[in-house]
């Protein structure tokens, strides 16, 4: 399934750039791609490697020069992307322009502003397979072994370690201590607010038993006596890697929550036998908790 991935396309003046000099058909743009879901390692337009302009917080700036009769255009691009099967090229879709105007002279009058210096001109398609993401847990007690995904290293500081999956075969395959050990097969995770990564964890030492305990939230002034009471569910035991839902792991979850979902839930992972703060055994309701409503737009 194609999806899209943030890239912004800016059309600017860009510092020492002359339109009379260089000829008012062509521009300079500057590509900005987010690398929110991996570290971008570059940018290819036409079957050309782009140069880059800036690192900036949230991902990489890269330029180019096209004439006027390449604008809205649709170019073929790779964008190289740090994944678990290393530098991975994933094909994308560009068309650029300077306008959204469906009409010329709504162009030629964006071009106008272009040569008098104006850089807050936006237009761009972008479209492409962004690589599945996973949040990865460990369950390190008793094992300090290293943990990796494909090639890419899970680190234990990290709770959950957001690993972007590659194309390659291997791109799921777990390893501890370097034997392979099982795979990882995430999907996103739907919800009413947008698609979450998927989710999984390893017991690195092995022989740990599990459950799974789903938390509903209700707003405060509902009235919950017929709630459903979930009891936990035990996990199959004897197993390293667990694909499973995961919003809390071996620790309890928050007593309220924030969400546009009409029910929020959250899924807890903890030791069997273990209990929350909800009450033993998690045959107690979850408490309830306000729903916070999105303000109105202006």
């Amino acid at each position: 399934m194609r999806r899209f991935l943030l890239l912004v396309v800016f059309a600017a003046v860009l510092p020492g750039f002359d339109c009379k000099k260089r000829g008012a058909d062509s521009y300079v743009y500057s590509i900005f791609v987010d690398e929110s879901l991996a570290k971008v390692e570059g940018l290819e337009l036409g079957g050309k490697p782009l140069t880059v302009a800036a690192q900036q917080p949230t991902g990489k700036s890269f330029e180019v020069t096209l004439a006027a009769k390449e604008m809205m255009v649709e170019k073929n691009a790779v964008v190289s992307m740090t994944t678990t099967c290393g530098v991975s090229r994933l094909p994308a879709k560009i068309t650029v322009g300077i306008t959204k105007s469906d009409s010329r002279s709504g162009e030629e009058r964006e071009r106008g502003l272009l040569a008098k210096g104006k850089n807050d001109l936006t237009a761009t398609a972008v479209l492409m397979s962004p690589p599945r993401v996973a949040d990865v847990y460990l369950d390190t007690e008793g094992s300090a072994a290293p943990v990796t995904v494909g090639t890419m290293a899970v680190d234990p500081a990290k709770s959950p370690h957001r690993l972007p999956l590659g194309p390659c075969p291997t791109a799921d395959e777990v390893k501890i201590g370097g034997a392979s050990v099982g795979r990882m097969p995430v999907v996103p995770r739907k919800t009413a607010a947008d698609d979450k990564p998927g989710t999984a964890f390893v017991d690195v030492r092995g022989g740990h038993c599990y459950e799974s305990k789903l938390h509903l939230y209700a707003d405060k002034d509902k009235n919950t006596e017929n709630m459903a009471r979930s009891a936990p569910k035990r996990l199959e035991p004897q197993q390293r890697v667990y694909v499973v839902e995961i919003d809390d792991f071996l620790k309890a979850p928050p007593e309220t929550v924030t969400s546009k979902d009409a029910l929020p839930s959250r899924t807890e992972i903890r030791r069997c036998g273990s209990t929350s703060l909800f009450g033993t055994g998690g045959l107690t309701p979850s408490p309830i908790a306000p729903a916070k409503k999105p303000k109105p737009k202006k």
